[in-house]
């Protein structure tokens, strides 16, 4: 038989085991860490894109010329976004061609994650430009006298920002006396070259001729007109302020042409052989003296007497011929 006592022991046992199961703490467990939440930069690290369309690499553009600036920038697909894009001058705006010579031209980009990037190009201004001259004096078309002193004036001048004036020279240096030692036409030239080689030539004619008055009585000169008898000679009378041979004239002259065109002629002198000159000159009244030989059938007429000397000088006196002399009339 089992003994009282060893029961009551058992049985306060294993109500001590239930307690201490019923009560007894779960195990503690253990905290998970959170990873960090990723960054911009830790998820963006590719620069942006640039592309520069102008000015190109290696472009060669005039001195002054027009060029716009092309240019833009982009971030990868996904990536943080395009911050900035900045060009030495804004996207559209004039590149800078001001001056000759070797220029660069940067554009700047950044993400949003702050990379960076950047590209730069070089190009080129030349100066194709020739140089520019003015020519003042001896003016184109001027008429000078015989040994006129008439100095050179002239200048030369490169664009700006240009290469600059390597060489400018006339026929005589600026400010030397022009030729006038010669009747006949003249020519003065002045050459010009700039830095870059680029040529300029600018040239000018200008006459030398003798010193004529005009015509003298009875003829009279233009804009009046004489009125003369056909068939009458008319005494032809002129000075060049001294002998200037015994031809003046060119060749083929004097002639008769009819007012506004038309029939022309050589003038013919009265009682002249046809060997001798068409003026003779007489050395104490300084003039050259020719006696036109007029047709009687220009009664009712108008005609230029029309005289070319051999400086290149033209001088005309225009007549109306009637059947009566003018005082008559």
């Amino acid at each position: 038989m089992v003994r009282t006592s060893t029961l009551v022991a058992f049985a306060l046992l294993f109500a001590l085991a239930v307690t201490g199961v019923a009560h007894a703490k779960p195990p503690a467990k253990t905290p998970v860490k959170k990873a960090p939440a990723p960054t911009l930069k830790a998820l963006a690290v590719t620069p942006p894109q640039i592309a520069l369309a102008t000015p190109s690499q290696g472009a060669s553009y005039d001195l002054g010329q027009q060029v716009a600036a092309s240019y833009s920038c982009a971030d990868e697909d996904g990536g943080s976004g395009l911050a900035s894009c900045a060009g030495t001058v804004a996207n559209g705006a004039a590149v800078d061609t001001s001056s000759v010579g070797e220029k660069s031209f940067t554009v700047n980009a950044t993400d949003n994650a702050g990379n960076p990037a950047s590209k730069t190009v070089t190009y080129t201004v030349v100066d194709r430009a020739a140089p520019e001259i003015t020519l003042t004096s001896p003016a184109d078309g001027a008429v000078y006298g015989l040994g006129d002193r008439v100095l050179a004036d002239y200048s030369c001048a490169d664009q700006p920002g240009g290469s600059g004036v390597a060489t400018c020279e006339g026929t005589v240096a600026k400010g030397a006396p022009v030729d006038t030692s010669s009747f006949g036409s003249h020519t003065f030239t002045v050459n010009a070259t700039d830095g870059a080689g680029n040529p300029a030539t600018k040239s000018v004619t200008y006459s030398v001729v003798y010193d004529f008055d005009g015509f003298f009585w009875p003829v009279k000169n233009a804009p009046d007109v004489t009125r003369w008898k056909a068939g009458v000679p008319v005494p032809v009378r002129f000075s060049l302020n001294g002998f200037r041979g015994a031809r003046p004239e060119a060749d083929g002259y004097p002639r008769s042409v009819r007012c506004g065109g038309g029939d022309m002629e050589l003038v013919a002198r009265a009682a002249q052989g046809k060997k001798k000159a068409a003026f003779e000159y007489d050395r104490r009244s300084d003039r050259y003296t020719m006696l036109w030989k007029t047709d009687k059938r220009w009664a009712g007429s108008c005609r230029d007497l029309v005289l070319k000397l051999d400086d290149g000088s033209v001088h005309t006196a225009r007549f109306e011929f009637g059947k009566k002399h003018d005082r008559d009339r």
